[in-house]
């Protein structure tokens, strides 16, 4: 449409004359139309500047239509045919068609230009995520994301040798598919770390109980032999797995073993805490003894009497290491001290 309206413009800038019309203004039709003709052949060369240039495949097939065009009209100019109006038509439609073609040819080499820019920060954009992964990787990195990053490296090279040789929707399609493959090797080399050391500090508390447990008496340690050796079985199939790289299933079996270690800690501070309990009860019923005498509460000697015995059956029970029933007699001298407390008025 816009070439029809180019010709039609032309054609009304040419005053037309009769086919036998004076030599003068013949002539004038001629100049204008050689001018239109000139003029297409400066765009012409303008354009075949800027191709070259680009290296656009698009902006070239543009070129080279126009060049074929623009021949027609020239040939067409020499060949002495009659000039009349259907011969200014026909020079003037094959001139200003090829000078279309031409602008289109400078107008996809400057879009062009945009691209190499685009594609250009985009190879920029995968350079800077290739050195940030190996900054992030290590010789603890598992092989397969070694492999992958090398691969990315690979497709890097390869996608800016594309770029080098004017190949930017390869060049562009290439980069973008080594960068989602850096971006998924980064997300399972974070997920492979953080696993890592979730294990690194699930393996130190394993020691950490471990040298806990081993430091106990003699009647501990037998206690906690069968225990340890359980844990330690877990411990070694957690380091096995560590040593394939598999450190999310290496952390889980760890914990395992800093669980059964813990649980078995947690029993052996159970004596500890029946004694403590003993011996602050036994204070207490001493220091109250004297006010529970002196008192005429009703009930309130039989109430103490009742606590003494628990005291005393929880001693017993602890001296045979059955904790849970001292335990349990322990929980009954202390409601009865609760009450006797009620009724001293504390």
């Amino acid at each position: 449409m816009k070439a029809k309206l180019m010709i039609v413009a032309f054609l009304l800038a040419i005053p037309l004359a009769a086919p036998v019309a004076a030599q003068n203004g013949g002539m004038n039709r001629m100049d204008r139309l050689r001018e239109a003709v000139d003029k297409t052949q400066d765009v012409i060369a303008e354009a075949k500047e800027a191709v070259s240039e680009s290296g656009s495949e698009r902006a070239r097939n543009q070129l080279a239509v126009a060049i074929r065009l623009q021949n027609t009209a020239m040939e067409m100019m020499r060949s002495g045919a009659v000039f009349d109006d259907a011969f200014v038509m026909q020079v003037g439609k094959y001139t200003l068609n090829a000078r279309s073609k031409a602008q289109r040819a400078i107008a996809i080499t400057r879009q062009a230009e945009e691209n190499e820019d685009y594609v250009r920060g985009r190879l920029e954009r995968t350079d800077e995520l290739i050195r940030r992964a190996e900054e992030e990787s290590d010789n603890d990195t598992p092989p397969g994301l070694k492999v992958l990053m090398d691969t990315a490296r690979d497709q890097q090279e390869r996608a800016r040798e594309l770029f080098r040789n004017r190949r930017l929707k390869g060049s562009l399609q290439l980069t973008l598919q080594t960068e989602r493959s850096l971006i998924r090797a980064m997300e399972q080399l974070g997920t492979h770390v953080r696993a890592q050391k979730r294990y690194q500090a699930q393996l130190d508390r394993f020691i950490q109980l471990r040298e806990q447990l081993e430091a106990g008496s003699e009647a501990e340690r037998a206690e906690t032999g069968n225990q340890l050796k359980e844990a330690e079985m877990l411990r070694a199939q957690a380091e096995k797995l560590a040593g394939q790289e598999r450190f999310g299933r290496a952390e889980k079996i760890m914990t395992q073993a800093v669980e059964a270690l813990s649980r078995q800690a947690e029993r052996l501070r159970e004596p500890a805490k029946i004694k403590a309990a003993l011996e602050n009860l036994t204070r207490e019923m001493e220091r109250i003894q004297e006010r529970v005498e002196n008192s005429g509460a009703p009930g309130l000697r039989e109430q103490y009497r009742n606590a003494r015995q628990h005291v005393d059956k929880a001693s017993d029970m602890y001296a045979q290491n059955n904790y849970e029933a001292a335990a349990a007699q322990i929980q009954a001298a202390r409601q009865l001290m609760h009450r006797i407390a009620r009724a001293l008025g504390e």
